[in-house]
């Protein structure tokens, strides 16, 4: 029987129909139980409105394209596609937008390694892989041009009646559920990757020449009271969330070294910290940028003075130092070096696909010994980058155990995988806590540090793991973030001064003036209202 399928042409139609009918049943129906779950009382005529409006939806894509050979190439495409989108928000919940297609974008050669499992192998064959194959073999009727264009003018007028008519026998039953449930159009494929491939093509043609640079930060200059140099450490944490910070309260202590400096009053936590993005793409240009997250202007912050060049125009001798996926741009006008494990020898690095952080201290070691007049040194950690955790701690700082050593997060129990994630923020702990100790012996600058992370993570909750969910719909794990002003002794009034405001909501959007305001630098670009150190004395 199977011979015979492969023998037997399919028109053109037919072809049309197979695979609409394959995308919008096996590849959506993590979909249909979603839906299931949201209408509790009568679900089954909704989902097959809306399985009718797939199947109608691919129908018309198809029919676009009038020769059987361009239909199969679409297929194939749309198929792959749909089966990788399928596996991300099955195993992870991830929900694909836009700016989850820019991350993807953005990954890295070893953050790809990590994410390529024999789950993720087993969804491409099967689910797009074989069907793919299947139709590339599939023998085709040969039809007179004519024919075979008016068939498909008509097969999508025909289909578009479809459409209306399903949506109007249900008007309220989908207004009402496309309004409670937005995410309805990130979970639905093909047209999700479709719809996000489309807006990010047009973005990046539109900015195919790419604007150049707008120096807006005027009259910039420094106003420091003080006779010493400044030596500023800026660490931007990775994938760490709030809730897992032993100094946020969380019922595990891990973050014990910070904690002592906190008790100490050298430290000062912050523990009311919204993220600008869910996803480092979006996350680092946002908080560097003098753009507030509701100003966010993703080509306006890449092209225009940043938090790093305001700092150069001041004088300041600016490094980024990165052991994670890049800068995203900030760097772009400074000096910067990129942590690898080619790089540097197993012992130091510790990881495979990173370095993990206990690199660090002795890499801005050989930084702070260099410095000689003003320095701003940016790091950018790996920290808690997911889904892979376990590599991302070395074994001294592994407190809770048993961990999770997969990267296939479902398949681990959940507290495994949530003991793997507080290692890695132990690691972090101990980290910074280094880098405080080192900064501290350089009595001869004003010196400071200050720790943020870009995101946070989910961890299984709800289902939903990792990140870089829509921000409207994200849980507060993915946008409660952790952050720390570290301040000598020397410094005690301004500390003091900081304590205060220690236990107001703040964000992302404070960054930029609050490191102008801690360096005493003047610029246009300063707002007093968003510096959060504005009322204390310099």
């Amino acid at each position: 029987m199977l011979a015979r399928f492969f023998r037997v042409p399919f028109s053109h139609a037919k072809l049309i129909y197979v695979v609409s009918l394959f995308l919008a049943v096996v590849l959506n129906w993590p979909l249909f139980e979603a839906i299931a779950s949201w209408l509790t009382q009568n679900p089954i005529l909704p989902i097959l409105g809306i399985l009718i409006l797939l199947f109608a939806i691919n129908v018309i894509v198809l029919s676009i394209f009038n020769q059987a050979y361009i239909v199969k190439a679409v297929a194939i495409v749309l198929l792959i596609g749909s089966a990788s989108a399928r596996y991300f928000y099955d195993q992870y919940g991830t929900l694909i937008d836009d700016s989850m297609l820019i991350n993807a974008l953005e990954t890295n050669p070893a953050e790809v390694r990590e994410l390529f499992t024999w789950n993720l192998l087993s969804y491409l064959l099967f689910l797009g892989i074989i069907p793919a194959a299947i139709v590339a073999w599939l023998p085709t009727k040969s039809e007179p041009w004519i024919r075979r264009n008016r068939q498909n003018l008509l097969r999508i007028v025909v289909t578009f009646v479809a459409i209306v008519v399903v949506l109007f026998s249900q008007y309220g039953t989908y207004a009402s559920l496309f309004r409670e449930h937005r995410e309805i159009k990130y979970i639905a494929t093909p047209l999700n990757w479709i719809s996000a491939s489309v807006k990010v093509a047009q973005e990046k043609l539109s900015s195919n020449k790419p604007p150049e640079f707008m120096q807006i930060a005027n009259n910039t200059q420094l106003q420091s009271h003080s006779d010493k140099p400044q030596l500023w450490v800026l660490v931007v944490g990775e994938t760490a969330r709030a809730q897992n910070f032993g100094l946020n309260g969380y019922e595990r202590q891990t973050t014990p070294m910070l904690q002592q400096k906190v008790d100490s009053g050298e430290v000062i936590n912050f523990s009311k910290v919204s993220s600008c993005g869910t996803a480092t793409a979006v996350s680092v240009p946002c908080m560097f940028s003098y753009l507030t997250k509701d100003q966010y202007d993703e080509t306006l912050a890449k092209h225009s003075s940043n938090l790093l060049d305001v700092f150069k125009s001041a004088g300041f001798n600016v490094v980024w130092v990165d052991n994670n996926s890049g800068c995203k741009s900030m760097c772009d006008r400074v000096d910067s070096e990129q942590i690898t494990p080619e790089k540097e020898t197993p012992e130091a690095c510790g990881g495979d696909t990173y370095c993990q952080d206990t690199i660090l201290p002795s890499k801005v070691r050989g930084y702070l010994q260099q410095a000689k007049g003003n320095t701003l040194l940016v790091v950018h950690m790996v920290g808690s980058h997911g889904p892979d955790y376990s590599k991302r701690s070395p074994q001294q700082y592994k407190a809770f155990l048993p961990e999770c050593e997969s990267a296939q997060l479902d398949e681990c129990p959940q507290q495994q995988v949530v003991n793997a994630y507080d290692n890695t923020i132990a690691t972090t702990d101990a980290v910074l806590s280094q880098l405080i100790d080192e900064l501290d012996s350089y009595s001869a600058f004003k010196r400071g540090l200050f720790y943020v992370s870009d995101h946070g993570e989910s961890l299984g909750e709800d289902g939903i793991y990792l990140h870089g969910l829509p921000y409207w719909m994200a849980p507060t794990t993915q946008t409660h973030v952790p952050q720390i002003i570290w301040l000598p002794d020397s410094q005690q009034q301004q500390r003091d001064c900081l304590k205060a405001q220690a236990d107001k909501a703040w964000s992302h959007d404070n960054l930029f003036s609050t490191m102008l305001g801690l360096a005493d630098i003047s610029t246009s670009l300063y707002q007093a209202d968003m510096d959060i150190s504005a009322s204390c004395s310099n």
